[in-house]
């Protein structure tokens, strides 16, 4: 027995195995199981009334994920119950009215310039946020209050940490008042 197949089974499912014995073609080809490996381990669907296996690196078996995949579909009132309101992400007051004209884009330039074109909270710099995501740093109000354009409430950070600041916002509040003893003193 090859070296390579030492740890496996004589009829192994795994695409190192299929492509040392040559199956290439059908349900024999190694790519045919999307990349499994030997692993012994038995993985299983995490939905609970579901026992299926499933491979490793996989949630879901097929069937229980291309039942989510279709549940918008066949339930079109199961989109509109998570409007609004009913949302549990829902957040009064907050997306429907839209930012003042005194929050424009020289004011962002003005708060990153003042910040080092650095996120407060991270410390990521602008160059590597437009590496990872495409785009400048943001521009975050700490007290949530979107027609609250003071300087004093207004810091830079990126978008992992604005995303996360969306939640909790309480939290954030405080924290982002406390670092904000030295706004342009870095």
């Amino acid at each position: 027995m090859k070296k390579e197949l030492k740890n496996h089974k004589i009829n192994c499912i795994c695409g190192v195995c299929k492509a040392i014995r040559g199956e290439t073609k059908g349900v024999n080809c190694s790519r045919y199981n999307h990349g499994n490996n030997c692993s012994n381990k038995i993985y299983y669907c995490i939905v609970k009334s579901c026992n299926n296996k499933v491979f490793a690196g996989r949630n879901r078996c097929r069937s229980c994920a291309n039942k989510i995949r279709n549940l918008g579909r066949k339930r079109p009132d199961q989109r509109k119950r998570m409007l609004g309101k009913n949302n549990p992400n829902y957040k009064e007051n907050s997306i429907y009215f839209p930012y003042p004209k005194e929050f424009n884009d020289k004011l962002k330039e003005q708060i990153r310039k003042r910040d080092s074109y650095t996120c407060r909270e991270c410390n990521t710099l602008e160059e590597e946020h437009l590496i990872i995501y495409g785009r400048k740093l943001e521009v975050h109000h700490i007290d949530y209050n979107k027609n609250n354009c003071n300087e004093e409430n207004l810091i830079t950070i990126c978008k992992q940490c604005n995303m996360k600041a969306n939640y909790d916002r309480e939290y954030w509040k405080k924290r982002y008042r406390r670092k904000n003893f030295n706004i342009g003193k870095k």
